[in-house]
């Protein structure tokens, strides 16, 4: 690993712990620098902001789950392979659950650089979606619902990422309940859409789906 790739790794992880520890609005950058044992002017060299530093870990669980997209189109269904992607998703995240709350507190302010809605995640945002097309490309056979029904999945995922987090049965059990019987109801749906006289029906799902663009 190359001396700058070192040095942004070791503030990211002391910066993680600090947030952990201390909450992400009461730790500063001050701090991230004296722990790391480097000066406050170097710190800022590799990390603009706090909020730099929670996007790269963004940036970096996406790229986990990018990693593993080979794997999951191995699923033959689109039910498999939604519950696959899932799975691997909460298991990259399941380290850093209790910081997810942390980072949540502020996260949930949609002015926020760090809100999953917003401008400044927006890039990765982009890439997880990509993640859902790969899954339900060919799916719905309408080229106008395979559009739209990467985000409302992607949407879909982040109110599962929430449930989990509020999730305190043996393993996240309930979670994993939750994913297999949604989409095997999706799974159902997107065959039905398929069906000659679906027609009205899948012009009302594309509504719902142009209305989460």
């Amino acid at each position: 690993m190359a001396k700058r790739d070192e040095t942004r790794r070791k503030l990211l992880e002391t910066a993680l712990d600090l947030f952990k520890a201390k909450g992400f609005a009461e730790t500063t950058m001050r701090e991230i620098a004296s722990k790391s044992d480097m000066a406050l002017g170097a710190a800022y060299y590799h990390f603009e902001s706090k909020d730099s530093m929670v996007q790269a870990c963004y940036g970096e669980w996406q790229g986990l789950m990018e990693a593993e997209i080979p794997a999951v189109l191995k699923e033959k269904t689109f039910e498999a392979r939604l519950v696959a992607a899932m799975r691997r998703k909460f298991d990259h995240l399941r380290p850093h659950r209790h910081l997810l709350w942390v980072i949540f507190r502020t996260a949930a302010d949609p002015a926020s650089p760090l809100s999953p809605f917003g401008r400044g995640t927006a890039a990765i945002r982009e890439r997880s979606i990509g993640v859902f097309r790969a899954i339900v490309e060919g799916e719905s056979g309408d080229p106008a619902l395979t559009a739209h029904l990467p985000r409302l999945l992607w949407l879909y995922h982040m109110g599962l990422i929430f449930f989990w987090m509020h999730d305190e049965s043996k393993g996240q059990r309930k979670t994993d309940a939750l994913l297999v019987a949604s989409a095997r109801f999706m799974a159902l749906a997107l065959k039905v859409l398929r069906l000659p006289f679906a027609g009205a029906l899948r012009r009302q799902a594309l509504q719902l789906l142009e209305s989460a663009a």
